[in-house]
Parts: C-alpha cells; structure tokens; sequence
C-alpha cells in the first residue's frame, strides 16, 4: 500500500511541476530576453507612454491591431493555444515594427469580476486570458480574438461583437483547427500580423511541439496517456492506449521546444 501510494505522489507531483514549467515558459521564453530594456515611448503632443493604436505605417495587416489583445472563449475550446497563439504572435510584430514597445508586453490571466479597465490605465501592452465576458473590455484599446466550435458559430460570433463596438480580429473554431491544425492555424496569424515567412516555419516548428507536450505532458496531458505512465497494477483496463505520445522521445521535443528563438 506504502509503495502504491509513494508511486500515486510521485506522479501526481511530476505533472503539476511540468505544468507550471511549461505554462510559464510557453510566452516567457520567447518576451523573457527582452524584459530587461527600460521602456519610455514619446509620442508628439504628449509626456509620453504608449500610443493608443500600434500600427506601422505601411504596414499590411489583417488583424486590427490595437494595443492590448484579448482573447476569450469557453473553457475546452483550445483557450490556451488561442492564448499562446496571440502572445507570441504579437509579441513578433511588436519586435519587427516597434521594437521599442516589445520590452512592455506583459501576459495575465483575468478571472471573472476583475475587468478589464486596469488597461486603460497601463503604461503597457497586454495580452489577457478570459472566460468572462469581453464586454469588460470594450473602450479599452483592446483587439478580440475568441472561440466557436464551428464556422457557423464563429460568423455568428464575430458579427455580434463587431455590432457591439469590438475590434474583432478572428473567432478560432474547432471544426476549422481539426482541419487545418496548427500549420494551418500559424499561417492565419502570419497573414493576421504581416509576419514573414521566416517566422511562419519557426512559428510552426515552435507550436507543433507546444501541441505535442500539451497532450503528452503536463498537468493537462491526455487522459489516455496519462493512464499509460500508471504501473500497469494501476492502469484503467477500460482505457484505450494513447496513440501516439509513446512514438516520442519527450524531453528531447522538450529541449528544442526550450531552445526555440
């Protein structure tokens, strides 16, 4: 019994710290060389700070950018690829077009009830996390990405908000990732930011394995595999084997996610 229950927080334990490493460094990793710069942006006819709309001249983009990003959806409908998506994403356009603002992003999950007009008041950029209503983020400089689970629902979604005065820049929707996965996925944000093609193969090369350990590693890994790491005198018989996850050598696909640029 001693030694089932010494395996049971052995495991239980490995997972919440793969967790938090890998939920942390999935933004962190990419901004984190950055965060040393001081900033100060000066903006003609004011004391400075950071200006309402971020967008480069001559820049072409498809998203409208704004200066903080917002993205939202129901809990199970791929929140955090959305999340991490924009992060990076946003986190690239602000390197290649105002680098100077690249050193003031900052990354938050917003719980319900706290709101959103703290980013009215920042000297900063923000990419925010939430299951609450965007609603608390209308009038705060902000640009909306969310989640449908399919086109339909997604049309809908995006033309509601856009009525009600949000700077809609794309409703993510599990029927079109289930067909496009994430190559599909990075090339529309790509498009979305004006990135190069440079970035679109890292880009790809980063989220394939962000997606890999996402299921076969971390406090939210598969159910399936999850099941598979028990000893087998522990093992849901009822469950089938995940099909996948043991063809990969994970902290090798951990190292080079680690070491992406």
């Amino acid at each position: 019994m001693k030694s089932k229950k010494a395996t049971l927080a052995f495991l239980a334990a490995y997972a919440t710290i793969a967790s938090f490493v890998l939920s942390y460094f999935a933004v962190r990793d990419i901004i984190a060389t950055s965060m040393s710069t001081s900033f100060r942006y000066e903006e003609s006819g004011s004391k400075g700070g950071i200006r309402s709309e971020i967008i480069s001249p001559g820049k072409q983009t498809l998203f409208p950018i704004r200066k903080h990003m917002v993205t939202h959806g129901h809990p199970r409908t791929a929140t955090t690829l959305l999340f991490n998506m924009v992060a990076v994403t946003y986190f690239l356009y602000l390197q290649q077009n105002e680098p100077d603002l690249a050193p003031a992003l900052n990354v938050k999950f917003r719980r319900r009830g706290e709101g959103g007009k703290f980013l009215r008041h920042v000297n900063s950029l923000h990419v925010v996390k939430t299951h609450s209503s965007v609603d608390e983020f209308l009038n705060c400089n902000a640009t909306i990405f969310t989640t449908a689970m399919d086109r339909k629902e997604a049309a809908k979604i995006s033309e509601r908000l856009s009525q009600e005065g949000h700077a809609v820049a794309f409703v993510q929707d599990m029927e079109s990732l289930k067909e496009i996965g994430i190559p599909g996925l990075v090339r529309t944000y790509i498009k979305g930011f004006g990135l190069s093609k440079s970035n679109e193969e890292e880009m790809i090369k980063y989220f394939s394995n962000w997606e890999l350990l996402r299921q076969c590693c971390g406090k939210q890994m598969s159910s399936r595999w999850r099941n598979d790491l028990f000893p087998e005198h522990l093992k849901n018989k009822q469950i089938e084997p995940h099909p996948t996850c043991k063809s990969y050598n994970i902290d090798n696909v951990e190292k080079e996610f680690m070491g992406s640029k």
